[in-house]
């Protein structure tokens, strides 16, 4: 949301470039604080770093950003070798997150 709502300014209409990295997380592991969710293997990163960095149009960082942000969590988990997640599971917490209701 951050990204679309600076590319709604001017400056932005060429696109965006997103960049950003998790550092140290080799051997680190994916946990959840909460009841809701449990798990039942370790998910552990394998990397030192993990990198995420794209080139988004103008028109997909407007009128996508939600999509493009789970794809992007979707990686992360990956890297932390916790595949297949559920789509829907990802967009149902993206909501809660958005709607700044967490603990539900």
């Amino acid at each position: 949301l951050f990204a679309s709502r600076l590319a709604a300014h001017p400056a932005y209409t060429k696109g965006i470039v997103l960049d950003g990295a998790l550092r140290n997380t080799k051997n680190r592991r994916l946990f959840f604080d909460t009841a809701l969710r449990s798990t039942r293997r370790a998910y552990i990163c394998d990397h030192d770093e993990v990198v995420l960095g794209e080139v988004y149009s103008h028109l997909d960082i407007v009128t996508r950003a939600p999509e493009l942000a789970l794809d992007a969590a979707q990686r992360v988990f990956d890297q932390f070798n916790w595949t297949g997640v559920p789509r829907s599971i990802l967009a149902d917490d993206q909501a809660r997150l958005l709607e700044r209701r967490l603990g539900t």
